[in-house]
């Protein structure tokens, strides 16, 4: 959208109206993704370490590739390259999910979640 743009003005004040989305967005996400991974009994602290180790990752990362995603296609380039690897994964883990759910309905395992798992938090 800032790429059809040619106002100064418009381009700042859409440019923090997207960050200000953005913000939201992690600040619904991080803290629900928190409280599932603290509900774990065993490994909690490492997985929380793990999630913490990716967003460093992805932070130290993300502006290097989207700068070679930009000299490599221009200005949309990033945002469908990344936007192609998510599609990729999703499928992966949709794929992952459903095969995971059919083979615990053959083996007769419940997949719904259990009171008892937040018990001894």
């Amino acid at each position: 959208m800032l790429d059809w743009v040619d106002d100064k003005t418009t381009i700042i004040t859409l440019s923090f109206f997207f960050q200000i989305i953005g913000g939201i967005g992690n600040g619904i996400n991080t803290p629900s993704t928190m409280a599932v991974l603290s509900s774990y009994k065993e490994n909690r602290e490492l997985y929380i370490g793990y999630f913490e180790v990716c967003g460093g990752m992805g932070a130290l990362f993300g502006p290097m590739l989207g700068v070679i995603f930009y000299n490599f296609g221009g200005y949309k380039a990033p945002f469908f390259i990344i936007g192609g690897v998510y599609l990729v994964m999703v499928s992966y883990f949709l794929n992952y999910y459903f095969k995971v759910k059919k083979e615990k309905r053959a083996m007769g395992i419940n997949s719904s979640p259990s009171p008892e798992m937040n018990r001894d938090l």
